[in-house]
């Protein structure tokens, strides 16, 4: 069984997290 770091969706998830974090960085901070 593989673990749940190892499921495709997960590691697309976490990718698409980093990146929506990245962006909202930036962001003002009164946004």
């Amino acid at each position: 069984m593989k673990t749940f770091r190892e499921i495709k969706v997960w590691q697309k998830a976490m990718d698409f997290v980093t990146k929506l974090y990245q962006h909202t960085r930036e962001f003002p901070k009164d946004e």
